[in-house]
């Protein structure tokens, strides 16, 4: 049986669509004769950084798991926020959101305490963040203050746990009285996210160009790409992965001096 700390279930539960577009876009202008450097990946927020690629190279791997979760960036695939409280009397919001669409996971090896963080669809704009969080065999708790105080006064519990292979939220924040028209009971429940990949581009010995990402075992992952961003042309599905857990190459094939973007999409299956 699953530990939880939530101190009320909230029945209503919204599930929405299992499926999520990670967006990472790869842009490949490939010059054969300066083909090992220069290589640019874009992401979804728009930002650039560039890959070197020196012949084989070994692809980034992500933190070590910490109570079964790794560290990195996750994409909420669904669940429910739930406001309490106030004229309003109770709000239920589905997930993901523009304000709660991304989890960042880290973890301080010093004193191996995790950091939560939900972000918006800017990747930047801080919805809560959850610190101190106690790394457990099973799960990660998040508890302020220790032990619970009496019923009414602030108090805040979460665990974040794996849940086949997605990341699982549930929680609650109980906060001093702001006002008679704003909620106090802030509540998290079966919020899943899952991992986005780290994709890189490299030049295989062969001289074909490689996109590489690390696959997860419950996901499956649609390979596109475009010529360009600008036109309506829709993206092209160019190969579909099962993963399995492991790191994962496809070719592209010989490097030209066309432009070619690609984006990876992963959808969770039984």
């Amino acid at each position: 049986m699953r530990k939880t700390c939530v101190r009320e279930l909230v029945n209503e539960v919204i599930q929405l669509s299992r499926c999520y577009d990670i967006q990472w876009q790869l842009t490949n202008k490939a010059e054969r004769a300066r083909s090992r450097h220069g290589r640019l990946i874009t992401q979804d927020n728009g930002y650039f950084f560039p890959v070197l690629i020196l012949g084989l190279f070994f692809l980034s791997q992500s933190a070590p798991a910490q109570g079964g979760i790794a560290a990195g960036r996750y994409q909420i695939t669904s669940g429910t926020y739930v406001e309490i409280g106030g004229l309003g009397g109770s709000r239920v919001v589905p997930l993901p959101n523009a304000k709660q669409k991304y989890v960042e996971m880290t973890f301080n090896p010093q004193s191996n305490l995790a950091q939560m963080k939900l972000l918006a669809n800017d990747h930047h704009t801080v919805f809560c963040t959850l610190s101190n969080g106690i790394v457990l065999p099973d799960h990660i708790r998040f508890e302020e203050p220790v032990p619970p105080p009496p019923p009414g006064l602030p108090y805040l519990c979460y665990t974040a746990s794996n849940s086949a292979g997605a990341l699982r939220i549930d929680g609650v924040r109980i906060t001093p009285l702001p006002g008679p028209d704003l909620p106090n009971q802030l509540f998290h429940t079966n919020v899943l996210a899952l991992l986005m990949p780290v994709a890189t581009l490299q030049i295989a010995e062969s001289g074909h160009t490689q996109l590489c990402w690390n696959t997860m075992s419950n996901c499956c992952y649609v390979i596109e790409s475009r010529s360009d961003l600008d036109s309506t042309n829709d993206w092209t599905s160019t190969r579909f992965v099962r993963g399995d857990g492991t790191d994962c190459c496809i070719d592209l094939g010989d490097p030209t001096y066309a432009q070619q973007f690609y984006r990876i999409r992963a959808f969770l299956y039984p």
